[in-house]
């Protein structure tokens, strides 16, 4: 009977190890890795060293953008990233090293590898380098309307990669090296997620476009935002300069300013010269009807002797 409760004491620890395997089998909150991509095609991800293995993720892309793979588990996952595209002949080893911590939370620490034959060469590390200025819209003036919508270009205007000129990369879905963006009244908007896989500099440039709207005196600030990229010893690392009008800032936002002023009707002259000459015309048209009135008074008289 002595023995009871040892052996009670014996099934709980089991049961509670039972508990613990599985959790650790897959009980995990999964975790979505996204890995980033510039250029233009249809981009596969599939597991490494099988020829014919499915594609785990298959996206169209336009410049750039990033696929997404949900792993449930610890552990290293090795898939190759590539396009069938004749223009993108690069083809990558992505390494996913999926780690737990003590309160069973999964996090991803992704590796971006070139290939080149058999040999991996390292060319781009996660986090890749991202850059997401906001434009940050204010109005002032008593009366402005707050349904005006004010108009923005962003533009990409120059980098130092030669495979990059003329084909910066720009947020997902963005045609072309420009783009324009829209806030109504005071407000902000994003420009998107631009995506950096290249060490090097880049420049862009935001600007208001002038609207027609009465009352409104427009900001013409322009903003230029410099990114220099260098590959650090686990990630690339960017360093951004923000210059307005020529003149580096440490603003963390692209600030347009509109002034709304609703003129009132010009007046032309002096007041007091108004009411002067208003003076003497007054007198002047009294003095010409005193002058008829005496005349035809006179002619009356002569007439009647």
């Amino acid at each position: 009977m002595k023995k009871f409760p040892y052996i009670f004491l014996l099934l709980i620890i089991i049961m509670i190890g039972m508990a613990s395997v599985a959790h650790a089998a897959g009980s995990y909150e999964p975790v979505t890795v996204e890995i980033p991509i510039g250029g233009t095609g249809e981009f596969q991800l599939k597991e490494a060293g099988t020829e014919d293995a499915a594609a785990v993720v298959k996206k169209a892309l336009d410049g750039s953008g990033s696929l997404e793979v949900t792993l449930s588990d610890p552990g290293r996952y090795v898939y190759e990233l590539f396009s069938e595209d004749e223009i993108n002949t690069k083809r990558y080893n992505v390494i996913i090293d999926v780690l737990t911590n003590e309160t069973a939370e999964l996090s991803a620490l992704v590796t971006l590898a070139a290939r080149d034959g058999d040999r991996k060469v390292p060319v781009a590390y996660y986090p890749v380098a991202v850059i997401d200025p906001p434009i940050s819209k204010k109005v002032e003036g008593a009366g402005a309307p707050d349904n005006e919508v004010f108009t923005f270009e962003f533009r990409a205007v120059s980098t130092s990669v030669e495979s990059l000129q003329g084909v910066m990369p720009m947020p997902a879905g963005v045609e072309g090296q420009s783009m324009k963006l829209q806030v109504t009244g005071s407000g902000s908007v994003e420009s998107g997620t631009i995506y950096l896989l290249e060490p090097g500099t880049y420049e862009y440039e935001f600007r208001e476009i002038e609207g027609t709207v009465a009352g409104f005196r427009y900001d013409s600030s322009v903003y230029r935002v410099h990114v220099e990229v260098t590959e650090g010893d686990k990630c690339l690392e960017t360093k951004t300069t923000v210059y307005k009008d020529g003149i580096e800032t440490a603003a963390e936002q692209l600030e347009f300013i509109n002034i709304y002023a609703v003129s009132e009707s010009p007046q032309t002259g002096d007041p007091s010269r108004i009411i002067l000459w208003s003076v003497i015309g007054g007198a002047a048209v009294l003095l010409l009807a005193a002058v008829i009135i005496y005349g035809i008074k006179s002619r009356k008289e002569y007439e009647a002797k």
